[in-house]
């Protein structure tokens, strides 16, 4: 069965703020100071997290609980499809959930069988893509990246929000980190990075989740937010577009902050949950 990929277009916020942030990482304790510190408000105001919403922390449930918020909106992160193959493959069983999980992926420990349905059913629907009207323009949101040749202007023949419901895009937008290896690469060597790499194009702004870089990196129009438990805050959008306009001396010090080796995962010894069968329709 294909995947039923979801993306998203949602309009621009006229009654509040909205706000990003970067992995949360089952981190609740740390989004919920962050959110008192700005003052959010639930009715007027919208949360938009940048994927790999779980694991590492001990409030992934929590986190996922927050999905059913009407101020809350994610796009899907590396973690969170990792799970979702495993759920989709009819040879995997609840053991190989640690086993092939490993990275943080204890909390999965307490799920009880109807936990489990229940967070294969949030994490399937959860779009690749997000594009998000400001008055500024577009705002194309993502953990991975914008995959090349695509644009996120609605109405384009190439147009992110279609392309994505493709694997192949789809793995782009989630995984996918090559764009931005690349230009880093350049700016490390003294280089200007092509104006392919920095700017996705038909977006005012993109924003991407990583767990590699202590603190926003700037490439173009494209910015990648810390995790939650990096920079501690949530990012008011309007802050992150300032950013863009700003000659920063430091670009070259944050590029080098940015880690283009991923972290190996470690494994850890598999448990047991009688009787569960993960395969099937979504």
């Amino acid at each position: 069965m294909p995947h039923r990929a979801q993306t998203w277009h949602i309009a621009t916020n006229t009654r509040g703020t909205d706000y990003v942030v970067g992995p949360l990482l089952g981190d609740r304790v740390t989004l919920d100071n962050a959110l008192a510190a700005v003052g959010f408000r639930v009715k007027s105001d919208r949360l938009f997290a940048l994927g790999n919403l779980i694991d590492v922390g001990a409030n992934s449930m929590d986190l996922l609980s927050l999905l059913s918020a009407p101020w809350f909106h994610a796009v899907c992160g590396a973690r969170e499809d990792r799970l979702l193959r495993i759920f989709r493959n009819p040879r995997k069983s609840v053991e190989d959930l640690l086993s092939h999980h490993g990275d943080g992926g204890q909390w999965l420990r307490r799920c009880s069988p109807e936990d489990l349905a229940a967070i294969r059913s949030q994490l399937s629907r959860l779009p690749a893509a997000l594009a998000l009207g400001h008055a500024r323009g577009i705002v194309g949101l993502v953990h991975g990246e914008t995959p090349l040749g695509l644009s996120w202007q609605p109405g384009h023949p190439d147009s992110v929000l279609a392309a994505t419901l493709s694997h192949e895009h789809r793995q782009r937008a989630i995984h996918g980190r090559r764009r931005t290896y690349a230009a880093i690469r350049h700016r490390r060597l003294g280089h200007t990075e092509p104006d392919t790499l920095r700017y996705a194009e038909g977006a005012a702004l993109c924003l991407m989740g990583s767990e590699q870089t202590k603190h926003p990196l700037t490439l173009g129009n494209q910015c990648i937010l810390p995790s939650l438990a990096k920079s501690s805050c949530v990012y008011p959008l309007d802050s992150l577009f300032d950013t863009l306009i700003e000659l920063t001396p430091t670009e070259k010090r944050e590029s080098e902050a940015f880690d283009l080796h991923r972290p190996r995962r470690t494994a850890s010894e598999p448990f047991s949950v009688k009787s569960v069968v993960l395969s099937g329709g979504d």
